[in-house]
């Protein structure tokens, strides 16, 4: 983010879908259904710390050592009980023994006068428990407390991935062409890229691969590696680095 440039307000966009604890986090918003008349998900993050002793410097020093992380998201809007995202919190909440959870993929506003998609949260969560009030002029307003369930995702602010290039060729793959084939963020990275990729006799990649679908929020500098199922099935697998983003 350039220098001097801020955010007016966080004006987060929140999908949902009724899953379970064993669920996919999604990467896009499809199968979701808007959360609408949302006024608030902003997202808490709360570590828990242990006391270590750092023996590579001090033996008689210690050092913090995080043990756990999680995150909760208040979910705030007014109150509309016909809204599909309204119900399916409501009865992922009301059936929250039976293992029930929502896959949740929140969107931030990005920076105004930028290129691309904004940063995106998302991953598994609990519903653990909601409560009822007044927002202004006596609307009624509702607040459902999300709790993540195991890790979850962060995409930064970014473009679609225009060219890459080989990083690391890899070794020992079956030589072909792998047609749009998903490439898979090696750190933080961006979502739904997918790629053309030859592999050469010498069973390793020489050659830039070819981008079919850009995806979203990818930075110039993001690593990407690539699944062995996808390549073959045998090898070390590449990786690539974007060059440019459009």
């Amino acid at each position: 983010m350039p220098s001097g440039e801020y955010l007016i307000n966080f004006d987060h966009e929140l999908w949902i879908a009724k899953g379970t604890t064993t669920s996919a986090i999604p990467t896009s918003t499809t199968g979701l259904t808007k959360v609408f008349n949302l006024t608030d998900a902003s997202m808490t993050s709360t570590s828990s710390t242990q006391n270590v002793q750092d023996y590579d410097s001090d033996p008689t020093s210690e050092k913090a050592a995080v043990l756990s992380i999680s995150k909760t998201m208040p979910v705030v809007l007014n109150l509309s009980p016909g809204d599909p995202g309204y119900q399916i919190l409501m009865e992922v909440n009301e059936r929250g023994t039976e293992n029930l959870a929502v896959q949740y993929f929140r969107q931030s506003a990005k920076v105004p006068g930028t290129l691309g998609t904004g940063e995106v949260r998302a991953g598994i969560a609990t519903v653990t428990g909601f409560n009822e009030g007044r927002a202004v002029a006596g609307v009624g307003a509702m607040t459902f407390t999300l709790t993540a369930f195991g890790g979850s995702v962060w995409y930064p602010q970014g473009q679609a991935a225009a060219t890459v290039t080989v990083t690391t060729g890899g070794s020992g793959m079956t030589a072909a062409t792998y047609e749009d084939v998903p490439l898979i963020p090696v750190g933080i990275g961006g979502r739904n890229i997918t790629a053309d990729i030859t592999v050469a006799a010498g069973g390793l990649v020489s050659v830039a691969p070819t981008i079919v679908l850009g995806g979203q929020n990818v930075r110039v500098g993001d690593v990407y590696t690539v699944a062995a199922a996808d390549m073959g099935g045998a090898g070390v697998m590449p990786t690539f680095t974007v060059a440019t983003v459009a």
